[in-house]
């Protein structure tokens, strides 16, 4: 019995057909372009009218896997830098009848990336002054190319 083997090209593809790429095998794509002139257009609203409606559940997915996460307990609570509960009495005495959310909510704390401040300003600093530096030997150096050119 004889056995059959394919005939690879250079890609190592038998028969030398190339696979299709992703976005042209899918049937949106193929049914756009098996479609008639007249009814593309019909078509491809149809399927961006679907993929909007995809994308709609994914934002609302998104937001309750972020609601999840803030308040996973299903219970209410102050979160610095988002949302905050404040009382009549805060609102009228301490805050002055402010109605400013920031007056409450504050600002989110940062959480430190290890790097420190003073040191990364030293360098970025020295970094200045140094291309500063270069800056000036090149004016320099373009003035008196352009002296020696009369100009």
């Amino acid at each position: 019995m004889q056995r059959f083997r394919p005939h690879w090209n250079k890609t190592c593809r038998p028969s030398g057909k190339k696979p299709k790429p992703l976005w042209r095998q899918h049937p949106a794509k193929s049914a756009v372009e098996a479609a008639s002139r007249k009814e593309r257009k019909a078509t491809q609203e149809k399927f961006d009218k679907a993929l909007e409606a995809l994308n709609e559940k994914l934002t609302v997915a998104k937001e309750a896997v972020w609601l999840t996460e803030k308040f996973g307990e299903g219970v209410y609570q102050d979160i610095p830098g988002l949302c905050k509960v404040a009382s009549r009495d805060t609102i009228l005495n301490e805050k002055g009848a402010s109605l400013t959310p920031g007056a409450y909510v504050g600002v989110a704390p940062v959480e430190d990336d290890g790097v420190d401040f003073a040191q990364r300003m030293k360098e970025i600093h020295k970094e200045l002054l140094e291309l500063q530096a270069e800056s000036n030997r090149l004016m320099e150096t373009i003035s008196k190319n352009l002296e020696e050119m009369g100009v």
